[in-house]
């Protein structure tokens, strides 16, 4: 029996009502939100009233939410149809939306969006989501600030419903966003949903690798050792932007890494360390949570986020650097190339002295060719183990 198109819409509507509902949070001191399914709105400037399927409303003191005067609303259409959401139904929603100035509007699909629809709606500000109805628990994409890149290629596919989805996709004023970012741009109090990533000494790190890589003498292919005889992630090397280096699919356990860093290259390599280490220390703790883990060069080189971003990062970047230079293998070969060159202190001292920076260069390049990795690598390498030190 196939189901009439009210009871279909239900279904959506129940959908982002109990989303919402798990988001927004109605009781913080100084904050008044309301949430609502099918209120009715009335319009001052056409004198009509519209329904709306669901919708939040924020005020600015608790006379105001008394007396239902909201300083701000933002509703929500949804529509459960078989076909992609075409434009004549987005200029639907674009003309309720021009009886209520500065209200946000959000237009929800289960089936996808025409393409002339993703590229208007950015225009004048409406969010588009595509849910999927399938699944009664209800996940997020959690996307960083620092995740600008969007993932286009791959989330507008998603977007357009060509094919099955298990997560909700937000596009919003050109970058794909997650549920939270969505509400908190409207200044939407939302219920913080914590993600622990429990605190690990370096040690506790090296041993995993150590455990990973059980063998006592170095290989160059340790990664390839590492990515061919497991079967539970997928390596792809994909077209991204340049300023991409590569990203974990928490989901799908999927491993991406930006084609153009060149198979084997040093960067190509730590980067896939860095997400192998995503992969061992994070994944059981990430994968009810987050959609996608992105890492670009400032994400793994010059951590500035919140505290469960650095210690994310940083624990991805010890990973990759105790897989990609063991420490016995490496003391030895510094060891090696100090004898070689009659550096008898036991450590790599770099000043303004030609002799020393010369010394310097020639150590550091030698070895970044033997482990494979950059001269960066090696240097922080060296100096977490006091075998170089810098005069500044």
């Amino acid at each position: 029996m196939n189901m009439n198109t009210k009871a279909k819409g239900d279904i959506l509507e129940n959908l982002v009502y109990n989303l919402l509902q798990e988001r927004v949070d109605q009781k913080i001191h100084g904050q008044y939100v309301k949430l609502h399914k099918h209120k009715k709105y009335t319009s001052k400037i056409e004198d009509r009233t519209v329904d709306v399927d669901v919708s939040i409303d924020c005020y600015l003191s608790e006379e105001d939410m008394t007396n239902d005067e909201p300083f701000r609303s933002i509703f929500y259409e949804c529509k459960n149809y078989e076909d992609i959401l075409n434009i004549g139904q987005y200029d639907e929603f674009k003309g309720k939306l021009a009886m209520f100035p500065g209200t946000k509007g959000c237009l929800v699909s289960s089936s996808g969006f025409s393409e002339s629809t993703i590229k208007s709606a950015p225009k004048i500000g409406i969010a588009l989501i595509r849910a999927s109805i399938e699944e009664k628990k209800l996940d997020y994409i959690v996307k960083r600030s620092i995740h600008d890149y969007t993932l286009s290629y791959r989330l507008l596919r998603d977007l357009h419903g060509e094919e099955s989805v298990q997560k909700i996709v937000i596009y919003n004023d050109g970058l794909f966003v997650s549920i939270d970012e969505l509400l908190e741009s409207s200044n939407i109090p939302i219920k913080k949903k914590n993600i622990v990533i429990p605190y690990l000494e370096s040690e506790d790190i090296e041993n995993r690798v150590i455990l990973l890589c059980p063998k006592t003498n170095m290989s160059n292919d340790i990664l390839a050792d590492i990515v061919n005889n497991q079967k539970d992630f997928t390596l792809y090397n994909d077209n991204m932007p340049d300023e991409m280096l590569g990203y974990f699919d928490v989901i799908n356990c999927e491993i991406h890494i930006n084609n153009k860093l060149g198979i084997g290259s040093p960067r190509f390599r730590f980067t896939l360390a860095h997400e192998l280490g995503h992969y061992y220390l994070h994944y059981k703790f990430l994968h009810n949570d987050i959609t996608i883990l992105g890492d670009t060069e400032s994400s793994i080189y010059d951590i500035k986020e919140n505290n469960f971003v650095k210690r994310i990062e940083y624990q991805a970047n010890l990973f990759a650097s105790y897989l990609l230079m063991p420490t016995i293998q490496f003391k030895i070969e510094v060891q090696k190339l100090f004898k070689q060159y009659g550096i008898n202190r036991g450590r790599l001292y770099v000043d303004d002295q030609e002799c020393n920076k010369w010394n310097y260069h020639v150590i550091v390049g030698k070895i970044s060719e033997i482990f494979g990795v950059s001269k960066k690598a090696v240097e922080i390498r060296m100096k977490k183990l006091c075998l170089l030190e810098t005069s500044n």
